[in-house]
């Protein structure tokens, strides 16, 4: 008895939660309310401020030195299971604000044209009330869910939503859009963060009018694709064993830029709502089978999801097809899975901008080149590309990959081997493919000089597909 609860009390801790009610423990039957009437019931300022309570905590709880390169790239090493934890948290938040925000709108069959309407306009307005809160974490999530393949086509939905909702949404997708390496968020962030923070830092004790001056949460990705980023660009020691301390000061202004911004958390002043948190715990995540009765399986594509550049997986549109895919931001130990809509399969009216994973902000260097090659942008005779694996079932987890003009494509393809921890095979095993669009793709030639046989014009995805050839040959050996 005691292995057995030792075992639950580290597996399955969020059982636990909420004493001495323990709402996970209890029946699924006792849990059953209608969703959508329920959700109805929950103010939107509300929902906003419980919302960035949570990440406020998630966020300050992390330890910055985590989001190393160095570090986090290691997360999904077998004897790594353990490793940034309060990182991984905050993905999973990250998701179940996502999986909340599709649940409700697609979850339940009986809904109508103009209810469902109505659930996007209070999601659109939920969002807007995490930015007045500076909450970027949520405000994220909400608006990639919005702008997932499953809710962005319903073309008869989006067409009820009310005008100023609709300018609304469109303002608060701009903010995120992928333009200049993501500009307009970073500019924001400083603005309304880092420059509040400080002041926090300097005057801890300094009265703080409401309204005025109150906390920030990031959206972590952008910190964390930085990093990594970072880490992928320079090389630790310079020729003769020298510390690279440029690439140490690079990772230092993030890292600072980080515990700043955890300082500024310090000015919210909430308090936890027992009600809504158990509505927000229970909803369910939508699934395959969930989906299996609603719309044919063969339009469905997997992708990587953009948030932090690293690892989740939903199903939906690539990134460079249209409608805009989701972000819902996770770990391999946690993703979210987007479900076919119950309504009509067809495209919206309105568009916003795509989206891509960002990179570095280039800082002059005397070590190393004074710009760092950027996604999807040959700078030179080097770019960074994206690699992920085909046959990875918990998900298409990127890796960068800072790719030269010398390479050829077994090299590649071994660095990204290295990358993804793939113990077993060998280079030969594997073809590398460029993904084009959702239907198109570019099989790179196997002695080619993968910079110049790449297609520019597409994303710099990359995907290791196993041939035909090694697959089969696991059953010969069987025989």
């Amino acid at each position: 008895m005691a292995s057995i609860l030792q075992t639950w009390l580290h597996q399955c801790a969020d059982d636990f939660r909420e004493p001495p009610d323990y709402v996970c423990l209890q029946k699924e039957e006792e849990l059953e309310i209608s969703g959508p009437e329920e959700f109805s019931l929950f103010q939107e300022d509300l929902m906003a401020e419980q919302l960035t309570y949570m990440d406020a905590t998630l966020f300050q709880n992390v330890v910055p030195h985590h989001c190393l390169g160095c570090i986090w790239s290691r997360r999904d090493k077998k004897e790594n299971k353990q490793l940034a934890q309060s990182i991984r948290a905050t993905i999973s938040q990250f998701n179940a604000v996502t999986n909340c925000v599709l649940s409700t709108i697609l979850e339940s069959k009986e809904l109508k044209t103009q209810q469902r309407a109505k659930i996007l306009e209070k999601w659109i307005r939920i969002a807007r009330q995490c930015r007045v809160l500076n909450n970027f974490s949520s405000l994220k999530a909400i608006v990639s869910a919005l702008q997932s393949t499953s809710v962005y086509r319903l073309k008869k939905t989006w067409a009820c939503v009310p005008k100023d909702a609709m300018l609304i949404f469109e303002d608060l997708c701009e903010i995120f859009s992928d333009s200049d390496n993501f500009a307009t968020s970073r500019e924001l962030l400083m603005k309304v963060g880092i420059s509040l923070s400080c002041q926090v830092v300097i005057s801890p004790k300094a009265e703080l009018s409401p309204g005025v001056t109150q906390g920030t949460v990031p959206y972590l990705g952008t910190f964390l694709t930085d990093l990594v980023m970072l880490d992928t660009a320079l090389q630790d020691y310079l020729e003769g064993g020298l510390i690279n301390f440029e690439k140490r000061r690079r990772e230092f202004e993030v890292i600072t830029q980080i515990k700043l911004l955890q300082s500024s958390c310090n000015s919210y002043c909430m308090a936890q709502d027992e009600k809504f948190v158990q509505w927000f715990r229970r909803q369910r995540h939508l699934s395959d089978s969930t989906a299996s009765g609603r719309a044919q399986k063969s339009v469905v594509k997997r992708f990587s999801l953009p948030f932090l550049g690293l690892g989740v997986s939903a199903h939906s549109t690539p990134v460079n097809a249209q409608p805009k895919p989701a972000p819902g931001g996770s770990s391999g130990d946690s993703t979210v899975t987007i479900v076919p809509p119950t309504a009509t399969a067809e495209e919206p009216q309105h568009k916003c901008s795509k989206k891509c994973p960002g990179s570095v902000t280039p800082i002059p260097s005397k070590e190393v080149p004074p710009v760092l090659p950027l996604y999807n942008q040959q700078s030179g005779d080097s770019c960074i590309i994206r690699t992920s694996v085909e046959e990875d079932r918990s998900g298409n987890i990127y890796r960068s990959i800072l790719l030269s003009n010398q390479e050829k494509a077994p090299a590649v393809i071994q660095r990204a081997m290295e990358k993804h921890n793939l113990q077993s095979g060998s280079a030969e095993d594997y073809e590398l493919v460029q993904i084009i669009s959702a239907d198109k793709e570019l099989a790179i030639p196997p002695k080619a000089n993968v910079f110049y046989a790449m297609n520019t014009q597409a994303n710099f995805d990359f995907v290791l597909r196993r041939k035909a050839a090694a697959q089969e040959e696991p059953a010969l050996h069987g025989l």
